[in-house]
C-alpha cells in the first residue's frame, strides 16, 4: 500500500506548507521531462492529493491502519512505515517503540531521594512566590510613578496646579 509520507519524504506531523514544498521538490525530481520515472511521478502526485485533502488523508490513515492490522504489523508513529511487532525500532526511521504494558512502569524512588525531591520542590515553590511578589511590588511602584508623572504633565498643560510634592 502506498505510503504518501514516504513518497513525499515528510513526517506525519508536517504542515500543509511543508507538504506542498515537499511535493514540488519530489515532482521536480521524478518528472519524466527532467529524467525521472513516470510511475514515480504518478505516485508523487497521488501522495500529494492524499495529504493535501484532510478528508482523503483521514480515510487513507484508517485504511492504512486496517491493512496493517490485517498483516499483523504496527504503524510507526514517526514515519508511518509498517514494522514487525517483534522489532523494538522502526526499520525505516529508527524510531524506538515504547515498551508495552506493565514492563514500562517507572520504578519508585528510594525514600531518601523522594524526600530530597519533595524538599527541592517546596523550596522552588517558595522562591517562585517570593520572585512573583517582588515583581508585583516593582510593577505597582512603576505604575504609580507613571500615573503621577502623567497627572503632573496634564495639569501643567491645562495650567492648573499639580499634585503637591512631598
Amino acid at each position: 500500500m502506498l505510503n504518501p509520507y514516504a513518497v513525499l519524504k515528510v513526517a506525519p506531523k508536517a504542515t500543509p506548507l511543508e507538504i506542498k514544498a515537499a511535493y514540488h521538490r519530489r515532482a521536480r525530481e521524478t518528472h519524466p521531462d527532467h529524467g525521472g520515472d513516470a510511475a514515480q511521478f504518478a505516485a508523487v502526485r497521488q501522495a500529494y492529493a492524499t495529504l493535501a485533502d484532510d478528508d482523503r488523508r483521514e480515510a487513507w490513515v484508517r485504511e492504512y491502519r486496517r491493512a496493517a492490522a490485517e498483516k499483523n504489523v504496527l504503524v510507526c508513529p514517526a514515519c508511518f512505515a509498517w514494522q514487525r511487532i517483534a522489532d523494538p525500532a522502526c526499520d525505516a526511521c529508527g524510531e524506538r517503540r515504547p515498551a508495552q504494558g506493565a514492563a514500562r512502569r517507572a520504578k519508585p524512588l528510594p525514600p531518601r531521594i523522594e524526600k530530597l525531591k519533595s524538599d527541592l520542590l517546596e523550596r522552588l515553590g517558595d522562591a517562585a512566590i517570593d520572585v512573583g511578589a517582588r515583581l508585583g511590588d516593582e510593577i505597582a511602584d512603576m505604575t504609580i510613578s507613571t500615573v503621577n508623572q502623567t497627572i503632573d504633565r496634564l495639569a501643567e498643560k491645562l495650567g492648573r496646579p499639580g499634585r503637591r510634592k512631598s
